[in-house]
């Protein structure tokens, strides 16, 4: 279940408040323990980073480094954020993936751009990679205003029609979901039992309103979460499989044969006011296993880059 709703594994870059309270509230509900001290965070000047998987109950998180360097302005440009990730390798064949879900969250400095990456070592093994010190450099990943968050293996990215638009105007935007493994290694103790492609369900018939949807912040400095509603009469959509693979993305239809483009005027979003509107888009599936002939289907919810468009 945990799985089906957040993901088989990935990163975060949690930027705010509201997204860091519906997250624990997720967490509570899928009854994953937090700590305390992570309640307390100021967003004005952090972030929270975190990184999960679900496999062996033996697996543990921990911190290797951060690194956050502030320029001469005091400015942080860049985040490196490592996680290590301990593992046991059994003499016996065994899988790594027991359904055991763990995470690691930790606040870090707000910046352009925040790699993070996991590490793993075998502690009660020896070999090459025995304590954090000598870990491996198993998955890594760079979100920044450019790339969203991957989760399992998949990632998604918006971008406006038009970078500026007259008071009134609609906003348009394509959101593209494509393959994003991370992995640096053959075979990652991380990502073990990630499929070659993702498979997601299409959206050609009902405009996906079940899958997506758009954070806004207006001029005024207000958050505005754009979905479509749920339209509980509608039982005569028959989606598709589609298969998201390395050089072949996916982008999100509209309602309309042949449109790409999300309107977020539809939405409800009014531009009349001026100024820049930051827009954020959210994918979220809940995952299925095979059945029926169709493949296991992606489940999670990852955000994408943030856009801004200025109303002008």
């Amino acid at each position: 279940m945990i799985t089906a709703t957040l993901g088989q594994h990935g990163a975060w870059l949690i930027t705010s408040q509201s997204r860091w309270e519906a997250l624990q509230k997720s967490l509570e509900e899928l009854k994953v323990p937090l700590n305390d001290q992570l309640r307390k965070v100021n967003f004005e000047t952090e972030n929270l980073v975190g990184v999960f998987h679900f496999g062996d109950e033996a697996d543990q998180f921990l911190v290797k480094s951060v690194e956050a360097p502030a320029n001469a302005a005091g400015k942080v440009e860049a985040a490196d954020v490592r996680f290590g990730m301990s593992y046991v390798i059994y003499k016996q064949r065994r899988a790594l993936t027991l359904g055991v879900w763990k995470m690691a969250i930790i606040p870090v400095p707000k910046a352009a751009k925040t790699r993070i990456s996991v590490w793993t070592f075998h502690p009660l093994n020896g070999g090459d990679n025995p304590s954090l010190d000598k870990s491996r450099l198993d998955w890594e990943w760079t979100l920044s205003a450019d790339t969203g968050e991957s989760i399992g293996n998949l990632t998604g990215a918006i971008a406006p029609k038009a970078a500026e638009v007259k008071p009134g105007a609609d906003i348009q935007l394509r959101f593209t979901l494509s393959y994003a493994s991370g992995d640096k290694e053959k075979f990652s103790p991380f990502t073990a039992g990630a499929e070659a492609a993702v498979h997601v369900w299409d959206g050609k018939y009902s405009n996906g309103y079940r899958n997506h949807a758009f954070e806004v912040i207006t001029p005024d400095g207000k958050m505005h979460l754009l979905r479509r509603a749920v339209q509980n009469a509608w039982d005569k959509n028959a989606p598709h499989p589609i298969t998201i693979a390395p050089g072949k993305p996916y982008v999100l239809p509209n309602w309309f044969e042949g449109q790409e483009l999300k309107s977020l005027k539809e939405l409800g979003l009014d531009t009349a006011a001026p100024g820049a509107y930051a827009i954020t888009g959210i994918y979220q599936e809940r995952g299925e296993p095979i059945q029926n002939g169709n493949p296991g289907m992606w489940g999670g919810i990852l955000r994408t880059n943030t856009v801004v468009v200025t109303v002008k």
